[in-house]
């Protein structure tokens, strides 16, 4: 995984938490309850394994879940004043 996946966007752009906890459950094949979701976004800590997993579930969606990417700012040289 290249990017960081954002749980906040993730959440809104399924539909909240029990919508992601049901889809990645259904995804997976793995039980994920609602609980284990909304904790992760109390603790502000995705697992990586989890990480992976949302990403791989929004790429057959079409949904962006992931981190806006920080523009690096250019420095500018100095104008000297004569």
């Amino acid at each position: 995984m290249d990017r960081a996946v954002s749980l906040p966007k993730a959440v809104k752009q399924f539909g909240g938490y029990s919508e992601l906890a049901r889809r990645l459950t259904a995804f997976i094949g793995e039980d994920v309850p609602l609980s284990t979701v909304h904790g992760w976004a109390r603790r502000k800590k995705l697992p990586h394994w989890r990480a992976r997993e949302i990403a791989a579930l929004a790429k057959t969606e079409n949904i962006d879940v992931f981190k806006m990417k920080k523009k690096r700012r250019t420095l500018r040289a100095k104008r000297r004043v004569s």
